[in-house]
């Protein structure tokens, strides 16, 4: 009996033991589940932080290669890409310079030939290529990105028929005009006795003006020649003056003139009336015209005082101002020309400068390419790139202290407000398709280089004109 008492106060004591140790051991436990219920916010913040790594992950580089023109649209091209890059570390952006001239040549045979780019510039002639630029055959098709960005409240006049003819968007244009103005010495002219001119000059006021200044022994007009679209300018810029804008839209194989009725020829007399008032004005223009460079032929008017007029597009007022500013020459301005008086003059031509993406391009490369070019075209950026090559911009709404603020040269920003104030100013893209433009520039430079004397010749040249134009109208 005492065995039995003794066993259970053992088993008692065993089991008493095991319950205050099971006890201690929940309590010591308890901590530890409530430590690892405190830890799980860390874990959720975790949890939070994954789709920011995953995001950091998603952010893949990028690399783009963007094909642009040398010369002052290079210059701010590149300022914009390396702000562009410090806003997306992870996009690297290689910037190719194309001289002018060769950009619409080279740049359709490295499509053709598919060399890697992703961005390329082209002005009016580059849409121009005939139908096929219009299809994928060429470009990749950007209308999604007009859908998403809504880019065609931003086109220029002039580019809102830049579609395909099923309606689609192949280009995206940026604001931009191009005037052709006569820069003169202020202080030459008052020391000859010329009242000063304008903002519209007749045919008449300029001959006397050109007249005054070689009487007294100074060049009358200079003009970088060597630049050959400069020749071309200068023909085009009296055509227009000549013919009525409406028929010399006809002359031109251009997207924007499709509704016109082709019945017209460059062989007109019209067009050799034009040609007679170009051979006139090429007895006022410096010697050497056409192998002058556009700085040489700026220094003759703004360094060297040998010239009274230099005939300047607007983007090049930037350059001229300041060599003028050095040199102490104030500059005027007045719109070239008013040759008929039935023929207001035609002080603003859209240059639809356009940006455009190859066919072949990388897919994984699309989104990145779609910000750049929105960023590219937003108005206060274009207006700021604007300013800089000192283009005529066409946005609307567009205030003279939005153009101040913005950095436009004074001379421009009085262009502008001639432009705005002067009725029945004809707005359209000059551009030509490219055979027919070189075609027109070997005209031009036939006729100032007094290569082309006569009637035979120049309607021999001008027949081949209207080849290119019959064939490009097919």
């Amino acid at each position: 009996m005492k065995k039995i008492l003794l066993w259970g106060i053992i088993l008692t004591t065993i089991i008493s033991l095991i319950v205050s140790f099971s006890v201690m051991g929940c309590k010591e436990e308890a901590p530890a589940e409530e430590a690892a219920e405190e830890a799980t916010p860390a874990e959720e913040a975790a949890e939070e932080a994954a789709p920011a790594e995953e995001a950091a992950e998603e952010e893949v580089p990028v690399s783009l290669k963007i094909i642009w023109p040398t010369g002052p649209f290079s210059v701010k091209m590149e300022e914009i890409v390396e702000e562009f890059q410090q806003m997306y570390p992870n996009v690297t952006i290689e910037l190719e310079a194309l001289e002018p001239q060769f950009m619409l040549d080279m740049t359709r045979s490295q499509i053709e030939a598919e060399e890697y780019f992703d961005i390329s510039f082209g002005w009016g002639g580059n849409a121009n290529w005939g139908p096929d630029f219009y299809t994928d055959k060429y470009t990749y098709e950007l209308t999604p990105f007009f859908e998403k960005y809504g880019w065609g409240d931003v086109q220029v006049e002039g580019a809102k028929d830049l579609k395909s003819p099923d309606g689609k968007w192949y280009l995206l244009s940026h604001a931009g005009a191009i005037t052709h103005n006569v820069i003169y010495n202020k202080g030459l002219f008052k020391e000859l006795g010329i009242g000063e001119p304008g903002p519209i000059v007749s045919w008449e006021e300029f001959i006397d003006i050109a007249n005054t200044l070689e009487d007294n022994g100074y060049i009358a007009l200079t003009l970088g020649g060597a630049n050959k679209y400069n020749d071309n300018n200068l023909f085009c810029n009296i055509v227009t003056r000549v013919v009525p804008a409406d028929v010399y839209k006809q002359y031109l194989f251009s997207s924007t003139v499709k509704e016109y009725k082709w019945d017209v020829k460059w062989t007109d007399p019209e067009i050799l009336e034009a040609i007679g008032y170009l051979q006139e004005m090429n007895d006022y223009l410096a010697n050497g015209t056409l192998g002058m460079e556009m700085s040489e032929a700026q220094s003759l008017l703004t360094t060297t005082n040998d010239a009274g007029m230099y005939l300047a597009a607007n983007w090049e007022i930037p350059t001229i101002r300041e060599a003028a500013d050095e040199a102490g020459v104030e500059l005027g301005y007045f719109n070239f020309l008013q040759i008929k008086s039935d023929i207001p003059p035609v002080v603003a031509v859209t240059n639809t400068s356009v940006m455009f993406v190859p066919r072949y391009v990388k897919e994984e490369n699309i989104e990145t390419i779609g910000v750049f070019l929105d960023y590219f075209i937003q108005p206060e950026m274009n207006l700021e790139y604007t300013a800089f090559i000192g283009s005529s911009p066409v946005v609307v709404g567009t205030t003279n202290d939005d153009l101040t603020a913005a950095g436009f040269d004074p001379l421009i920003i009085e262009m502008i407000n001639t432009v705005s104030d002067v009725g029945s100013v004809e707005i359209f893209d000059a551009w030509m398709y490219p055979e027919l433009q070189n075609a027109s520039i070997s005209l031009a430079q036939g006729i100032m280089g007094k290569t082309l004397v006569s009637e035979e010749d120049i309607n021999s040249a001008l027949e081949k004109m209207d080849e290119i134009t019959a064939e490009q109208r097919k």
